[in-house]
């Protein structure tokens, strides 16, 4: 796991929710705290204060570019921007250490599985690092680049009153947060390469008793006809 310094730069949004066919871009590198005010003029007489404008959704397009689901358990086409149905891309940039890094993922961009994909730049290059599926590119996301699981991601960076608090999961859930938070996953990956190697020995032994029982059994059975022998 990279432990180096996590910075986001950027985010981009176009069709994804409640964003529209322009792309929507956003700072992310303002310094101290920001706060995010909705005004939606058609609903209310001074459009101050008002839901369903979009705030949140710039939460859950952090998270989905990030690690292609957001934070509700709900199926990714329903991310779409219900009114174009198409054409979802949402990109963000952040640096990780001394790197900097680009992803962009695109839903329903054209017909069929070809119209959904993500890509993975660095530092500028040209050269796309997106593995050959998603759930492949994910993976390599997660472990490789960000270095933190989703779930400790939405309990530490997003940190959404909506999602299921530390202390009310489970404790398999708790316990993998701890170890990806402090990287104490090694040593369990140890623990059970040891316990699996335990077991091959243990094995090995049982095997070796048995076949040092039945020679015993064997020698003492050559003794009862050696005796037998003499006494004939």
């Amino acid at each position: 796991m990279n432990n180096d310094k996590l910075s986001f730069m950027a985010l981009s949004i176009r069709n994804f929710m409640s964003y529209g066919n322009a792309t929507t871009s956003i700072s992310l590198q303002r310094q101290g705290a920001t706060l995010i005010e909705g005004r939606n003029m058609d609903d209310t007489a001074e459009g101050v204060g008002a839901n369903g404008v979009g705030k949140s959704t710039i939460i859950n397009a952090i998270i989905y570019a990030c690690y292609g689901k957001p934070l509700s358990d709900i199926n990714l086409d329903k991310c779409v921007n219900i009114v174009n149905g198409k054409n979802c891309v949402v990109g963000i940039q952040f640096k990780k250490g001394k790197d900097t890094y680009e992803i962009t993922r695109y839903r329903k961009v054209k017909s069929g599985a070809e119209g959904t994909f993500i890509t993975i730049f660095k530092n500028g290059s040209d050269k796309d690092l997106a593995k050959g599926t998603i759930p492949e590119s994910n993976r390599f996301i997660e472990e490789q680049i960000i270095g933190m699981s989703y779930d400790l991601f939405k309990q530490i960076v997003i940190f959404d009153a909506d999602s299921t608090s530390f202390f009310k999961e489970k404790a398999a859930t708790q316990r993998t947060m701890v170890e990806d938070l402090f990287q104490l996953s090694l040593l369990s990956e140890k623990a059970a390469l040891l316990k699996d190697a335990n077991k091959d020995v243990s094995g090995d032994i049982k095997i070796q008793e048995n076949t040092i029982e039945h020679l015993e059994r064997a020698v003492d059975d050559h003794q009862d006809q050696l005796e037998s022998a003499k006494n004939r």
